[in-house]
């Protein structure tokens, strides 16, 4: 049996599992003169995204995605931006939001953003240190596992690394087991002043799933080299390795997934996202002193009530720390020396609401040149202030990546953080689990990066599901998961109202007079509303007969020993994806009906880590977000036998399972929908695609 996590959740980590090579690299895709029945092909291109500009295109060098790491020298600017694979420079500070990027490293250009392993190209960049003035320059490269190290700072867009600091091999198919000087993985934070080093290995494994606990590297020297150095835990023929680090660190097994890196040469402070035995799980290490011997534990963990992430920052020439990433409303704090304790409240605690600073995974903050440079990646822009803030109502001077400081330019290019897809097979529907929004298109675009026909914005945080069927429309999110009291389901019983501007007809928020808990899924079809509700440990399946109101009963209430997840509907079959497959049979349904359920036969194409799966026109879909790809069988008895999928989409076979945001692959697949024509596949978090493969 296998655990299927349908929705995604907000502090969602990688998981590993031991991958051995697979028995069928093509995934079984039959030969096309079988038949004359459109079918897809594995590794078959996308040929439309939504959710993004299209492949392989970035908008420009001014439109991020999502920027993360940022440093300055005082006179240069440098800038991660993460999702578009690319580090932007600026060679003098930016005045105004209108001035441009001089270089641009990852790519040749600033228009395209496709992912890459050689020197001169990156797969998901987060941080970037600048040791001096003159160089080196690192960045880390963090889905290629590896450090880039450029010995002096670039003068030209698209110069390759002069070398590379790799760790665990990508194409591994052997999880680490165990904390090791020789050797890192996922690589989010690095730190350098030209002979010390630190990274941070953030996870054991990047494929399947993965067990917490990550270390910290420290080398008191910087290990120095040309082309790629390997880890010395993994020798390579023709190449060279680099040496062991000095230090490791784990806090005793305190630390869970180590991220970026602060430090004023002194005080080292280390990120973490999922820290163990601590009150909040989001914080910040800090060691008061330069570490010198191995587990030499932290004097103290420094975090926010209620923080959403962890804390990272810049230290001023006058010894003021200033970091980000706490409570949203007070989330860039001031203190005028580095803090004594955890207790240690900032001297300000800037009120970031007047101009929606969201921060994000990937904040950071650079000071120099008299500015404050704050990478917001949600609000996906770079706040500057001038001068450096001196009290709490100080508000930016302006934003690199907006025209001002109420724009967010992934709203205005209609970006969806974790898209989750419906459709009646004419108009196609876009629902967020994070901005709070659904677009729509009246017809299903025909190129990519269409403009939609209507924004909803009304309380749609923690999106579930959205489902349209004939005329009508209806939206689900989740209770629970944002700390409301309930779930909603909003209904437009004609989609000419939705297409109007209108609000739904229905805003349904109970049952029986009883706050829904968690909706995590809806469908609908010409005699029912079905809904999933979370109920504990299980959940209950709530079918209506006709559309439901706050004063309806449902027809049946099934309860179910599975978890409540997103639903679908083929034909005469309502399927259910949780701990296991679960079908039942519309025609048949009754009080007493109990689901068919089915588990995928045992396959090493398989990460295990599953998301959403589908059944459409007699076809079975499932999407592997540990492998990223996704499978498709030509018939649901198929699957249900155990056969391996008839075709791979996003991977070239069963042994390419790496994350990119290329036309050819998938990056945390998560959300599947067919409209009949195409299928369409959501990523999760880290990229946010709306990738659609057509039959042919």
């Amino acid at each position: 049996m296998w655990k299927s996590n349908l929705l995604p959740i907000h502090l969602l980590v990688l998981t590993s599992i031991l991958f051995a090579g697979c028995g069928s690299p093509d995934g079984g895709t039959s030969d096309s003169s079988e038949t004359d029945t459109p079918w897809y092909s594995t590794g078959q291109p996308g040929d439309l995204m939504l959710s993004g500009i299209g492949f392989n295109q970035t908008g420009g060098p001014l439109l991020f995605n999502h920027p993360k790491g940022v440093d300055t020298d005082g006179t240069r600017l440098y800038l991660v931006d993460g999702n578009n694979n690319r580090v932007l420079i600026w060679n003098t500070l930016p005045d105004d939001a209108e001035d441009l990027p001089d270089i641009v490293l990852g790519q040749d250009t600033f228009e395209t953003n496709d992912a890459g392993t050689g020197l001169n190209n990156m797969n998901w960049p987060m941080s970037i240190c600048m040791a001096s003035e003159e160089g080196p320059l690192l960045v880390a490269d963090t889905y290629n596992n590896r450090i880039l190290v450029w010995n002096e700072i670039p003068t030209e867009s698209g110069q390759a690394a002069d070398y590379a600091i790799e760790g665990h091999d990508r194409n591994s198919d052997q999880p680490m087991t165990e904390f090791t000087k020789g050797n890192f993985v996922w690589p989010w934070g690095v730190w350098s002043d030209g002979t010390r080093l630190v990274i941070t290995s953030t996870a054991r494994s990047i494929y399947g799933r993965v067990t917490f606990g990550g270390w910290s590297l420290l080398w008191n020297q910087l290990p120095a080299g040309n082309g790629v150095l390997k880890a010395p835990d993994e020798p390579v023929a023709g190449h060279d390795t680099w040496p062991e680090a000095d230090i490791l660190l784990t806090g005793k097994g305190k630390i869970g997934t180590p991220r970026t890196i602060t430090t004023d040469g002194e005080t080292l402070m280390i990120g973490d996202h999922n820290a163990v035995g601590q009150t909040e799980s989001h914080g910040t290490w800090v060691w008061k002193s330069w570490p010198t011997e191995d587990e030499e534990e932290p004097d103290y963990f420094l975090t926010t009530e209620n923080a959403g992430h962890w804390l990272q920052g810049d230290y001023a020439d006058d010894g003021r720390l200033i970091m980000t990433g706490g409570t949203r409303n007070e989330a860039i704090m001031i203190w005028n020396e580095t803090p004594a304790t955890a207790d240690t409240p900032p001297d300000i605690a800037l009120k970031t609401y007047p101009y929606a600073y969201r921060g994000g995974d990937g904040v950071d903050t650079a000071i120099g040149g008299g500015k404050l440079f704050v990478s917001d990646p949600n609000e996906n822009r770079v706040l500057v202030f001038q001068p450096i803030p001196g009290h709490a109502e100080q508000e930016p001077k302006f934003a690199i990546g907006a025209p001002d400081l109420e724009t967010n330019t992934l709203d205005t290019n209609y970006f969806v953080t974790n898209p989750i897809m419906g459709s009646n097979g004419e108009s196609l529907f876009l629902a967020s689990n994070y901005d709070g929004k659904l677009i729509g298109w009246k017809k299903t675009p025909s190129q990519s990066g269409g403009e939609p026909d209507r924004e909803y914005t009304e309380n749609l945080e923690a999106a579930t599901q959205v489902v349209a069927h004939k005329n009508t429309l209806a939206f689900s999110r989740g209770g629970q998961l944002i700390g409301t009291s309930g779930g909603e389901i909003h209904i437009w019983t004609d989609l000419d109202d939705f297409w109007n501007e209108m609000d739904p007809d229905t805003v349904m928020t109970s049952l029986n007079g009883v706050d829904l808990n968690e909706v995590m899924g809806i469908e609908m079809n010409d005699q029912y509303f079905f809904v999933s509700e979370v109920d504990g440990s299980g959940s209950i399946l709530h079918v209506f007969e006709g559309l439901p109101s706050n004063s309806s009963t449902p027809k049946w209430s099934l309860p179910l020993d599975y978890s409540a997840t997103q639903l679908s509907i083929d034909g005469s079959i309502l399927f259910m994806n949780s701990d296991e497959m679960l079908l039942f049979d519309l025609e048949t349904l009754s009080a007493s009906s109990v689901p068919e359920a089915f588990t995928l036969g045992d396959s090493e194409l398989y990460s295990e880590n599953f998301r959403q799966a589908i059944i459409a026109n007699g076809q079975f879909y499932l999407a592997d977000f540990g492998f990223h790809r996704v499978y498709a069988w030509k018939s649901l008895e198929d699957a249900k036998a155990g056969s391996e999928p008839d075709a791979i989409l996003g991977s070239t076979g069963g042994d390419d399972f790496m994350p990119e945001v290329d036309q050819d692959s998938l990056f945390w697949p998560t959300n599947l929908m067919h409209d009949g024509e195409r299928l369409w596949v959501g990523e999760y978090k880290f990229s946010g695609r709306v990738v659609g493969y057509q039959m042919k």
